[in-house]
């Protein structure tokens, strides 16, 4: 089945940090030299991204970006696919020459390249010493880097976390992404230790245990941030955009459970969060529906669904939670080459809401399943959106298991909005932008009263992109990501919406305003 991945390694990498062992006990792979087992690995991956790429891939492309990983371990090394020849050279030398396989068959390419390697092995004392796991992570990486910014290689290890995350696990509660050699923090989940120490979405984090730690890998951070329960951890922290303000926190690392929903009660109004779309999501966001009905009565004005800095999560949960709101309609379309990876989702009767107003928060950290769901409500009139532009990340990724137990997460397939326009690169166009000249709240409203907001043609201008584009980036323009929550430590998002939410007449403005207006599909 295909899932989502949080994200890209290289781009904008959503991992939670901090997570140490799984609290199930799983049977790991041991590692084994390359010499044994080594050609069953290479095979799968290189099968797994020839036949499930988005696009059309050369195999001998695949394997040639994959040899080229070998540099990263030994610059003395250097492998190169010829139109007839499969060469290895150390120190300038040929140590190693195989014919280039006839035809495209991809296990020929996986045993050719399995030779160069154990070649490289004897040669090399720095990819001998280096082990299997680590030539997989530069071979592996190095192939789905030549592909796009989503596609990458996890090792045995990151592929546990990431089953961690979905079962709780041991760590402080924050999700971080690689941003210029710097690790950002992009959510603190709400009762977390991170959060109880002071940290906050946005902070940079540049060092742990009084260790510089710029420019590091993800991989390295979340290693360094682990640790037993009730252990301490210290974090250096950079805050601010332009005079940056340096803070050292101690955080105790604490069990981390997978909630996914927040609900808070604002007067006549439920603001549910939705921190990031895990297995239960749906059923907790049900749950949390039903309580605020329970608690508020006929006097519910209506919902807040705030998913500003949720990475996103399984796509399943993204077309369930759409699913509650709508009572017919398409939810999200999936265009790629692989057969299976071409399917449209529509909704079902039935709306858990029972058809109260909605108006659902994003910003520039909201990806994936959740600008899946924000599109579905906002292109079928249900929900009016505030915030600004997304992330714009539009398309699946389909994880598969290796013999080694890392995962190769490939992009297969691309989504579109109900109104047929492309979401990757672009994002989604908020009904109500907070991100433009927006000092505070009454600003944005006095704009809305007087329709002085985004007009009609920049939503009908987005909805024609039915394919990703290159100049997206001016387009978005219009109401620029921002990463943010509060700005001047007040949440005006939350500010707009519960003012839109109480005037029915606001709610209806903002509303006809990004009605669709469907581009052709094709």
């Amino acid at each position: 089945m295909a899932r989502w991945t949080l994200a890209p390694a290289g781009a904008l990498l959503f991992v939670s940090a901090a997570c140490a062992t799984p609290p199930v006990v799983e049977r790991e792979v041991a590692e084994r030299p390359i010499s044994q087992g080594g050609l069953e690995v290479i095979y799968e991956a290189y099968r797994h991204m020839r036949e499930r790429y988005v696009q059309p891939v050369a195999i001998s492309k695949i394997a040639n970006n994959s040899l080229k990983g070998l540099s990263a371990l030994d610059k003395s090394i250097r492998a190169t696919v010829t139109r007839t020849r499969i060469q290895l050279a150390y120190n300038g030398r040929t140590v190693r020459s195989v014919s280039r396989p006839l035809g495209g068959k991809t296990y020929e390419w996986a045993r050719r390249t399995h030779e160069i390697i154990l070649a490289a092995e004897r040669v090399s004392p720095k990819v001998r010493k280096a082990g299997s796991e680590k030539i997989y992570q530069v071979m592996f990486r190095s192939a789905t880097k030549g592909l796009d910014r989503y596609s990458r290689y996890a090792t045995a290890a990151e592929a546990r976390n990431r089953r961690a995350i979905q079962e709780g696990y041991t760590g402080i509660g924050i999700s971080v992404r690689s941003e210029k050699g710097m690790t950002k923090v992009v959510m603190v989940m709400p009762g977390t230790p991170a959060e109880r120490a002071g940290m906050k979405s946005d902070d940079s984090i540049v060092g742990i245990e009084g260790q510089n730690i710029v420019g590091w890998e993800l991989s390295d951070v979340v290693r360094k941030l682990r640790g037993p329960r009730g252990s301490r951890v210290r974090v250096t922290l950079e805050r601010g955009e332009k005079a940056k303000k340096r803070l050292r926190v101690s955080v105790q690392r604490g069990r981390i459970n997978p909630h996914t929903i927040v609900y808070k009660r604002l007067g006549r109004i439920a603001h549910i969060r939705v921190l990031r779309f895990s297995a239960n999501t749906t059923t907790d966001l049900v749950k949390a529906v039903n309580r605020a009905r329970a608690e508020i009565g006929s006097r519910l004005a209506g919902y807040i669904l705030d998913m500003r800095n949720n990475p996103g999560g399984y796509l399943d949960q993204a077309n369930s939670v759409s699913d509650i709101f709508l009572t017919g309609g398409r939810i999200i379309s999936t265009r790629g080459r692989h057969p299976r990876s071409r399917r449209v989702y529509w909704a079902r009767p039935g709306d858990t809401a029972r058809n109260a107003p909605i108006v659902v928060l994003v910003n520039g950290n909201s990806a994936s399943s959740a600008e899946i769901v924000a599109s579905a409500l906002q292109d079928n009139s249900r929900a009016i959106i505030v915030g600004s532009n997304s992330y714009g990340k539009g398309t699946v990724q389909s994880v598969a298991p290796l013999p080694n137990g890392g995962e190769i997460i490939i992009t297969w397939s691309r989504f579109h909005a109900p109104s047929g326009y492309a979401l990757e690169q672009l994002g989604l166009l908020p009904n109500v932008c907070t991100s433009r000249r927006t000092p505070n709240a009454q600003a944005a409203i006095n704009r809305l009263s007087r329709g002085k907001t985004l007009t009609r043609y920049v939503f009908r201008t987005w909805r024609q992109r039915i394919r990703p584009v290159k100049w997206a980036e001016k387009l978005r323009r219009t109401c620029p990501g921002r990463r943010s929550i509060a700005q001047n430590g007040k949440d005006i998002d939350v500010a707009v919406a519960t003012r839109i939410l109480l005037n029915p007449s606001l709610y209806n403005a903002a509303r006809r305003l990004g009605q669709a207006q469907s581009a052709k599909l094709r």
